[in-house]
């Protein structure tokens, strides 16, 4: 029976002729495919038919010869400096779309930016007892209209003094953006995931703590079915509680 011959991860390095080793970054092994590649030639040729660079190569009693001759060749030399050199652009963020992901950040940021406005709006008018989504949204949904709700209406009292709603508001009124994230359901949404967060927090501070009440209460609403509000009390005995 022949002896199986497989990969040996002695072929990641290589050693000059002054025994200085060095690694062979650019040889990877697929396990998959049982086969090495060069990657800095598979990223930049594609018309290459090397088959360290196609499909792979798996001749493992070869395969140093191979290695050998391919990095010595002048196209992996000329690939492996294109590699090294996309790395580093890569690390001090001086790549071909490097505006184009700047442009992205401040898209998030702004983004991130609005919804903390308008979170904390929903804030103010859950605190001030303001039901959802009743009073909040009047009969109209659109910003500067008559009637638009407690909702728009505090979005637009934002939009006076704060740079970043007026700018949000103003490419809104342009149509430059799609959705403006003032609607009734974003609002509805925003109201879901905090009251979701809020109903965590408070199942998770219960569980922690060891003495506890709950109050049930029903009351009609003015459609004349009733509603189930929980009171959840607890006693906080740690240490640092000076309350």
């Amino acid at each position: 029976m022949k002896p199986v011959v497989i990969f040996a991860s002695s072929h990641y390095s290589r050693k000059l002729a002054n025994n200085e080793t060095i690694l062979r970054r650019w040889l990877v092994y697929s396990i998959s495919k049982d086969r090495v590649f060069c990657f800095c030639c598979r990223l930049f040729e594609s018309q290459s038919t090397s088959n360290l660079v196609s499909e792979g190569y798996n001749k493992w009693k070869h395969l140093s010869e191979i290695l050998k001759t391919h990095e010595n060749s002048t196209s992996h030399k000329k690939f492996y400096h294109d590699w090294i050199e996309a790395e580093m652009r890569v690390k001090i963020r001086k790549t071909i779309d490097c505006e184009e992901q700047k442009f992205i950040n401040r898209e998030i940021l702004r983004w991130n930016n609005v919804l903390i406005r308008l979170m904390n709006i929903i804030f103010y008018l859950a605190e001030n007892n303001g039901s959802f989504p009743a009073t909040t949204q009047g009969t109209s949904n659109k910003l500067y209209t008559p009637n638009n709700g407690k909702f728009l209406g505090l979005v637009q009292l934002v939009d006076k003094f704060d740079p970043i709603m007026q700018e949000h508001l103003k490419l809104a009124m342009a149509g430059d953006i799609s959705n403006h994230y003032c609607g009734k359901d974003i609002q509805n949404e925003l109201i879901d995931q905090m009251g979701g967060k809020v109903k965590s927090e408070i199942v998770s501070r219960t569980k922690n703590f060891k003495y506890y009440s709950i109050i049930a209460d029903c009351t009609p609403d003015i459609s004349h079915i009733e509603q189930l509000s929980l009171t959840i009390r607890f006693a906080d005995l740690s240490d640092d509680n000076t309350g």
